[in-house]
Parts: structure tokens; C-alpha cells; sequence
């Protein structure tokens, strides 16, 4: 588990900030929200989680696999 604000720093290592929000869901505005404090919604979360098979906190891996099982390839 990682907060968001890791996760944002650990992408744009590799991803540029337009390619990272997509990658999320988000607007790139919202990428420099979350490099400050803003916490990840429960989408947000969903879609990090079936991307990269990260947990965002404050989110559990339990709750995140029950809120994917349809949407998992």
C-alpha cells in the first residue's frame, strides 16, 4: 500500500502528467492535487489498482479486489 502522492512521483518517473491522468481517470490538474495532498476517490483507486495491481490508501487490497472482480482480465 502507497499513498497516491508516491504513486503520482513513482509514474511521472517514466509517464508524462497528460499520459498519468489518463492513466487514472483524471483531469492533469488533478495530478498536481494529488503531489500535494488530495486523496484518491474509490474509482481512482479501482482504476490504479487494475492497471498495476497497486493499493492506494487509505483503500485495502480485500475491498479493492471485491470492487474489481468484474472489471479484472
Amino acid at each position: 500500500m502507497i499513498t497516491v502522492q508516491e504513486y503520482v512521483a513513482e509514474q511521472l518517473i517514466e509517464l508524462e502528467s497528460k499520459n498519468l491522468a489518463d492513466k487514472m481517470g483524471v483531469s492533469a490538474s488533478m495530478i498536481s492535487a494529488y503531489k500535494k495532498s488530495y486523496k484518491p476517490s474509490l474509482d481512482v483507486a479501482k482504476r490504479v489498482y487494475l492497471a498495476d495491481r497497486i493499493v492506494l490508501h487509505p483503500f485495502s487490497e480485500e475491498s479493492l479486489k471485491i470492487e474489481t472482480r468484474n472489471n479484472d482480465a
